[in-house]
């Protein structure tokens, strides 16, 4: 299985590009980057055209537009991929692992559902999560009708959740904890420095 690493995003309530933000000495994108090269049989990035030159490998670099959503680089994965499945993996996971990693796409791989998705403080994680290609024509219909949210391609296919508590009994540090706002990247320093 492939994985797409997501590196779109314009981070306006972050204030600067995710990926670059710090956490023991690596950035984001080197930490995500770290977990997935283990676990999938290529890994490659998805990225606006600005910050398409920030890691080796194969990248995709996506269209300028006003629009920014992860949607897009979705987009991009599925026409990219000839596989039946793929994996979605966004930039601001910092706490991700290989054996996180491991865990969810080996999940995916023995599920009959379209679309596997981890819980994590009630929400379900879609930029960590696995799709299959059944999705792709979905992605489209949402751009086409300017509805933006990931979330929604749940309405259209069958999905199975990894529950909060199972996650937590496996990885009780909470590595799906992605990072939004200037107020959680310093909670999260305070305690992995």
């Amino acid at each position: 299985m492939k994985c797409y690493v997501l590196n779109g995003g314009l981070s306006r309530r972050m204030g600067v590009p995710k990926w670059e933000l710090r956490l023991e000495g690596s950035t984001f994108l080197e930490r995500v980057m770290a977990a997935a090269l283990p676990v999938f049989d290529e890994v490659i990035m998805i990225a606006s055209a600005e910050w398409a030159g920030v890691t080796p490998g194969r990248v995709i670099v996506e269209e300028p537009r006003e629009v920014r959503s992860p949607l897009f680089g979705m987009r991009e994965a599925f026409r990219d991929c000839a596989d039946s499945r793929i994996w979605i993996l966004g930039v601001d996971f910092p706490l991700i692992s290989s054996s996180v990693l491991r865990f969810l796409s080996s999940a995916f791989e023995r599920s009959e559902a379209e679309v596997l998705v981890p819980i994590e403080l009630g929400h379900r994680q879609v930029l960590c999560a696995g799709y299959s290609m059944s999705v792709a024509k979905s992605v489209d219909r949402l751009l086409e009708s300017g509805d933006f949210r990931v979330q929604n391609l749940l309405h259209f296919h069958s999905h199975e959740e990894i529950a909060e508590h199972d996650m937590l009994r496996h990885f009780p540090e909470r590595p799906l904890r992605n990072v939004n706002h200037p107020t959680e990247y310093a909670q999260l320093r305070s305690v992995h420095g």
